[in-house]
Parts: C-alpha cells; structure tokens; sequence
C-alpha cells in the first residue's frame, strides 16, 4: 500500500508541474474574470499570451506548491486506497466494471475531501494578480490568513462540487482501466 501511496505522490507532483498549475491558473483567472466582468483571458491560448506577456512563463505557474500538494495528496490517497476499496466492494467477484466503477467513485470522493483544504488555498493564490499588495504570499501563510479570517469551515467550500466531478471522473478512469487491463492481459 505504501508504494502505491508514494508512486500516486510522484506521478501527481509531476503532473502539477507539467499540466495541472499552468491550465489551473488560466482556469482561475477566467473564472474570476467572469464575475468581475473582464475580458482580458477570454481564451486558453489568449489567456496564455496576456499571462505570458505581463508575467513571464513564471506567471502560469503561480500556485505550483499548493498545486502540487493537491495533485500529489489526489493521486498518493486513490493509488493507495483503490484496490483496497475494490476488495471490499467485490469480495470474491472479479472482473465486473461497476466494482472499478464504484471503487474508483469512493476514491476520488476520499481524495477531494482530504484535500479541498489545499485545493481552496491554490485557487486563492492563483486568484491573485500579479501586481500591487498580494494578500496571498505562499501556501501556508495563505493556509493561516484564510483560518484566521474566514475560519475552518472555508477550506470546505465548493467540496460538493468536486467531489460530485472527481468522483464521476475516477469512477470512469477505474473502470476504463481494468477494462483495458483485461484486454492487455488476455491477448498476452
């Protein structure tokens, strides 16, 4: 269980850095944008350009710890967990999709509300322009101005929803992969 925990740590770290900090940092920026009623990221490569151009290539990256920790805690906490919960689901049943299915479902569920906490310190920091006062400075001082001011229950916010999108998204991706996994394994 501890090498798959630590593997899931490894691949969602470089996942953060590779894909996930830049993309989530656009998605922030436009989302913000939306309710401020600009129009200054109205598009991936646009907002890529505007971000790029004013900041540098650091600017897609605003946030990469706080990603990182999200995406490593994510992919660390389903790795390590999901045969596990495939057991209790299928008992002596193998091979059926809907225990990956609903395996892959609880994990990802497990996985948002382990880390939402993070996840809600990412999207303040990368919220932030990249001038002026930054009221956000780093993830754990961003981690303790947000509990001071707003308290616990802030690090909550919006969990609904990502539990409800990452638990059908590894739902799917599980049940994709055994699936595939028995294809592979048949034809050799």
């Amino acid at each position: 269980m501890s090498i798959n925990f630590i593997s899931g740590l490894f691949a969602g770290f470089t996942e953060a850095i590779v894909w996930t900090t830049p993309t989530e940092r656009l998605k922030v920026l436009r989302q913000n944008e939306i309710t401020s009623g600009g129009n200054k990221y109205n598009s991936l490569v646009g907002g890529m350009a505007t971000v790029v151009k004013e900041q540098g290539i650091q600017g897609l990256y605003k946030g990469v710890v706080a990603t990182g920790i999200r995406q490593a805690s994510s992919v660390g906490v389903r790795f390590m967990l999901y045969n596990e919960v495939r057991a209790l689901i299928s008992g002596n049943e193998k091979g059926k999709p809907w225990h990956s299915m609903l395996a892959g479902g609880t994990v990802g569920a497990i996985s948002v509300i382990v880390n939402n906490p993070v996840d809600v310190v990412k999207s303040r920091i990368q919220a932030q322009g990249s001038t002026g006062d930054l009221k956000y400075t780093g993830t754990v001082q961003a981690f303790l101005r947000i509990m001071k001011e707003e308290g616990f229950k802030t690090f909550f916010k919006g969990v609904e929803a990502r539990v409800l999108r990452v638990g059908l998204g590894q739902a799917i991706t599980f049940a994709t992969y055994e699936q595939i996994l028995q294809l592979v394994e048949k034809a050799m």
